[in-house]
Order: C-alpha cells, then sequence, then structure tokens
C-alpha cells in the first residue's frame, strides 16, 4: 500500500507543476486548480493514514475512487483540447496509479467497477473536448490504467498466497506447541509418579515387618506430597514455599525410614518462581532417595547457598560411590533430576568415586 502511494507522487508532482506555471493555458482556473488542491489534499490524507499504520484500505477507495473521476472531470473543460494527450492533463496518470490501489484493496469484481468508472470518464472527456482526435492518446492511457490495474491484482493475489501460507505454518506450529505441551505434561506427571509412587512401591518390596511403622508414614507422608503436587498444577500466583521449606519438606518423608538427613542453608536464600521451586524440591527429593536406596550410608547433607546468580542445592553422602564416568544414568537421574532442572533453565552435576560417596550439585537461576 505504502509502494503504491509513493507511484502517486508523480501526477501530484504533474498537477503542482501545471497549477503554478500553465495558468496562462487554462481556459477554468479555478475549476483546475479545485480539481489539484482536491487530489492533493486527499492524497496527503491518505498518506497519513496509511503510514500511521492503516492496514485496511478498501473503505477508503469509493472515495478515492470518486476523487479521481472528478479531477477526470473537472480538468477535461478546463484545458484546451490539443493538451487532452499532454502532462498538463495529470489526472489520466492519477486515475492509472489510484486504479493500480483498487486492485491491491478490494475484490476483483468490486476494483473492476472502480476501473470501470475510471476508464468511464477519461472515455467522456476526451470524446467531448478532443473528439476523433484524441482516440489515439485516450486509447493510450485507458491501457495505462488497465495495466496498473493488472498489476495490482497479481500483487494482491501473491500476497494473499503469503498470506494463506503464513497462516497455515501458524496454525501447524501453535498444533505443535499444544502437542509438545501435553507430552511435557505427561512427562511432568510420570515423573511425580516416579519420585513418590515408585519409591513407596520400592520400598514396600524390601520392607520387613518390623518397618511397618516407618513405613507408613512415609507412605503418608509421599502421598501428601504427590496431592500437593497436582493440586498445584495450573494454579498461578507466588509459590507457597521458600527454598528452605522446600529442602527442609523434601528431607521429611525420609527421617521415618531411619535416614538421617541435615539441611544446611546459608541464609538469606533468593525466592524462586513456583515452577522452579517445585523441580527443584522433586530434584533433591530424587537424589535423596538414590543415596537412601545404593550409598549404603545411613545419613546425608542437603546443602543450599546463593551462588552469584543462581542458587545452589548439593546433596552429598559418605557411602559406597560409584564411578560416576561409566555410570549409565537411569529415568530417575536423567529425568527427575537432570532434565526437569534443565526445563526450568538449570542444570545438575553429578561426581562420585568408589568408596568416596556421591555428591549432587543443582542449579537454578535466580
Amino acid at each position: 500500500m505504502r509502494l503504491a502511494l509513493l507511484m502517486r507522487v508523480v501526477p501530484l508532482l504533474q498537477a503542482a507543476a501545471t497549477l503554478a506555471f500553465g495558468f496562462s493555458v487554462y481556459q477554468r482556473v479555478w475549476l483546475g486548480a479545485a480539481a489539484g488542491f482536491l487530489a492533493l489534499a486527499w492524497s496527503a490524507w491518505l498518506a497519513l493514514r496509511i503510514w500511521s499504520g492503516t492496514r485496511n484500505v478498501a473503505p477508503f477507495c469509493p472515495a478515492d475512487t470518486l476523487i479521481a473521476v472528478l479531477a477526470l472531470l473537472a480538468v477535461g473543460p478546463a484545458l484546451p483540447a490539443s493538451l487532452l494527450a499532454t502532462a498538463f492533463y495529470w489526472p489520466a496518470t492519477y486515475g492509472a496509479v489510484v486504479a493500480l490501489m483498487l486492485a491491491m484493496s478490494l475484490p476483483l469484481a468490486t476494483a473492476a467497477t472502480g476501473l470501470g468508472l475510471l476508464l468511464a470518464a477519461f472515455g467522456l472527456v476526451t470524446g467531448v473536448r478532443a473528439g476523433a482526435d484524441g482516440i489515439a492518446a485516450a486509447a493510450g492511457n485507458m491501457a495505462g490504467s488497465a495495466v496498473y490495474f493488472a498489476i495490482g491484482a497479481v500483487i494482491a493475489a501473491h500476497a494473499r498466497k503469503l498470506t494463506d501460507a503464513v497462516n497455515r505454518s501458524s496454525e501447524a506450529a501453535l498444533r505443535r506447541e499444544m502437542q509438545l505441551g501435553v507430552e511435557q505434561a505427561r512427562l511432568d506427571e510420570f515423573r511425580r509418579l516416579h519420585d513418590e509412587a515408585v519409591q513407596v512401591f520400592e520400598r514396600v518390596s524390601v520392607a520387613d515387618s518390623g518397618e511397618a511403622a516407618g513405613l507408613r508414614a512415609y507412605a503418608a507422608s509421599a502421598a501428601a506430597h504427590l496431592r500437593a503436587a497436582i493440586a498445584a498444577i495450573g494454579q498461578h500466583g507466588p509459590a507457597p514455599y521458600s527454598v528452605r521449606a522446600a529442602l527442609d519438606r523434601a528431607a521429611a518423608g525420609f527421617a521415618a525410614l531411619g535416614f538421617d538427613i541435615a539441611v544446611r542453608a546459608e541464609e538469606p536464600l533468593p525466592d524462586l518462581d513456583e515452577h522452579a521451586l517445585a523441580e527443584l524440591g522433586s530434584a533433591v527429593t530424587e537424589a535423596l532417595n538414590n543415596s537412601f536406596k545404593h550409598s549404603g550410608a545411613g545419613r546425608a547433607v542437603v546443602r543450599a547457598c546463593r551462588a552469584r546468580d543462581r542458587v545452589e542445592v548439593s546433596v552429598a553422602d559418605e557411602g559406597a560411590g560409584f564411578v560416576a564416568e561409566q555410570a549409565r544414568y537411569g529415568f530417575g537421574i536423567t529425568h527427575s533430576i537432570c532434565r526437569r532442572l534443565a526445563d526450568a533453565g538449570g542444570g545438575a552435576d553429578i561426581r562420585s568415586a568408589p568408596g568416596a560417596g556421591t555428591v549432587v550439585t543443582m542449579w537454578l537461576p535466580c
């Protein structure tokens, strides 16, 4: 639209030049001046609307066509017939660029009606004022308007194809985003089940009768944790727990199992958003569960501090350890620790050696 509007500068400069230097050849100066000033003022107003961000030019096209027709009809009687095929008859060029905008802005059938009005007005003026001598000039100018109209129609058709392609791509991207959201929700739920329910099942499978009370307490704590996590889905607002509270809560579930956990946090710790806090708590729970099941140690230490622009939490035990470089991480480490922290913008590092215990360091941005 802006390009089509810029092309209007040529006939408007012709109009300004004829009004400034061609007064002597006008038979009706006031009529030519009125037509020129009308076209100039209207085009200036239209330019301001388009450059200010107006994208839909279609409502202005009927007025644009009417002004072009009035200019064609007004300047013709104001000039000698011999000048109707010269630059003095600037409405012919003006009508051609109006035809270009018509084809670019309106449905083809409606735009063709506007083109017919422009051609009819030009043919009427030329036929009445110049007669048979003006047929060649009239045909040339009318053909020029038709060519401009055809160019506008081609541009509009191409623009519609591009718009349709962009819309289809946007819809496909939205559908893919929704699918990824569903997959992510399923993975998050599977992580919760792994962090809570699977741990209970594993403990039941190896429990003896003497551990019944502790096992029931652990199962009750895990169930409460899982219910709270599920209830938080879709809720918005500030996180209900601080970093320290989340760590204490993760550690509390293991007390009933006789696994001693010391939480040591440097205060003050920065706040995390609800999603990041939930991911951190679940990752710490999984790291503690791995220590409880595999280290052979009777205790673990959880440390938290602020390191520059992030919160760092480590889970350390003095158990059997393993060769970290050779170990194949399972779902717990890969998804319940590393992947969930990566999804929240953080990460994890696991250091261990046989007989030297294990340290899992986790971090999230403040």
